[in-house]
């Protein structure tokens, strides 16, 4: 229930905030052609991004959250690209216009003492480069985001860091450990572009692959597509996984510990097949000759309504 109050009051806002920048966007064109345009194509693109909303619904509501297309994912792209862009221009507008409302009820209480009867008492109008501003601000998140839905997130880079320490075994010189995290299976819709970025994984020759969390976005079968080609990353000495705070965002029944267990036991399948071994709230020996080093994993430590904290303390992770 209060997920779903939770979405309402986006909608809600998002259609205030629709609204808002409808308005406050017109006021750039003093040209009546211009301005017939503009209130054309913005028209058009808060109808199909109406249209986007009402089909993601139908989308997530029917539980189709392992089968994510390109034009799926750039939809609930193009939304939050959206939303974001009007946000920032209210916010913009709502400061101009907070300002402009007190200059004028400045203005009209200085007219309460004035001698002055004909002193004209006005909120002053809005300033156009301000709008401007505002329009720019949204634009830059707009586009931003819609790079990132489409090629940003398959633009992988590597960063190579060189740890020194003495209290490192000798043996482990020259130990490779790659770390990858924030999957987020379900912002992927091409298998082959991933698998890019397995190979540049598996051209590292690593001994351990960790990855830190954050699988999928919130549903489980985010990650089924993705299984086999997960599957091909290769570690000589192991690969281990944590759970990231997404991984908890799941729909079950919180208050229903079999329902709960049940989802995760589902869950953990998926890392048993991608042959990564779950180090929540435990650790593992990993042994070079005659030297040994434990690597520790430690669950989600942020605390959210429906992120849960679930760490251990360190001291209990290496029992």
């Amino acid at each position: 229930m209060g997920r779903i109050i939770f979405v309402c009051f986006i909608l809600f806002l998002f259609a205030m905030l629709d609204l808002y920048t409808y308005y406050g966007m017109s006021g750039l064109w003093s040209n009546p052609r211009h301005q017939r345009n503009f209130r054309i194509v913005y028209i058009v693109l808060s109808v199909l991004t109406y249209l986007a909303i009402i089909l993601l619904t139908y989308f997530f509501a029917t539980k189709q959250m392992g089968h994510r297309t390109e034009f799926m994912n750039f939809l609930n792209g193009f939304v939050f690209a959206a939303f974001i862009a009007k946000l920032c221009f209210g916010v913009v507008m709502l400061l101009q216009d907070g300002t402009r409302t007190l200059l004028g009820g400045i203005q009209y209480l200085t007219s309460l003492f004035s001698e002055d009867a004909t002193k004209e008492v006005f909120i002053p109008e809005r300033r156009k480069f301000i709008t401007t501003a505002g329009t720019f601000a949204a634009a830059v998140p707009f586009f931003s985001i819609l790079y990132g839905i489409t090629k940003g997130k398959y633009r992988y880079t590597v960063e190579k860091i060189i740890i020194e320490s003495a209290d490192l075994p000798i043996e482990f010189d020259g130990f490779s450990l790659v770390q990858i995290s924030d999957i987020h299976a379900g912002s992927f819709d091409n298998k082959e572009k991933v698998m890019a970025g397995i190979q540049k994984i598996n051209d590292l020759n690593a001994d351990v692959v960790c990855f830190t969390g954050d699988l999928v976005n919130s549903e489980k079968e985010e990650i089924l597509p993705y299984i086999e080609v997960f599957g091909k990353i290769q570690a000589n000495m192991g690969k281990f996984a944590v759970l990231g705070n997404h991984d908890y965002y799941g729909t079950y029944n919180r208050n229903d510990a079999v329902a709960t267990k049940a989802y995760y036991d589902d869950f953990f399948l998926s890392y048993d097949k991608m042959g990564f071994q779950l180090l929540n709230n435990r650790h593992i020996s990993l042994t070079r000759g005659n030297a040994e080093i434990r690597l520790i994993g430690v669950e989600n430590w942020g605390a959210g309504r429906w992120f849960p904290k679930m760490e251990t303390l360190i001291s209990q992770a290496v029992a």
